[in-house]
């Protein structure tokens, strides 16, 4: 494979990655709260 064509993977999944954490937390603020 390409190694800027594996960057860009890497960047779109730890993009994707902090949007999950984000909506994880918006839908689930009480798992903060322990």
């Amino acid at each position: 494979m390409d190694f800027f064509a594996i960057r860009i993977h890497l960047k779109q999944w730890t993009s994707f990655l902090r949007w999950f954490l984000k909506v994880s937390q918006l839908m689930q603020p009480r798992c903060l709260c322990y």
